[in-house]
């Protein structure tokens, strides 16, 4: 399971991390990703690598797409 970025009041604060958990309880850290810092996207996981799709950071909206085997390397 794999958790990753966003922001953390809804609009104007981002975070670029990425935490990666079997068990949704432990939770270990990964290196920060190496795609932009928004929210607003949409993430999946599909042939085991995980799709990280689109997104906005204030008034710029990305249609950026993103996909990685490990949750590291995009």
């Amino acid at each position: 399971m794999y958790m990753t970025g966003g922001s953390l009041d809804g609009y104007h604060i981002y975070v670029n991390e990425a935490w990666i958990s079997d068990d949704a309880s432990t939770w270990t850290q990964l290196a920060d990703p190496t795609y932009s810092i928004w929210g607003g996207y949409t993430s999946i996981v599909y042939n085991d690598a995980l799709i990280i799709m689109g997104g906005a950071q204030d008034n710029t909206f990305y249609n950026e797409i993103w996909s990685s085997t490990d949750g590291i390397t995009y």
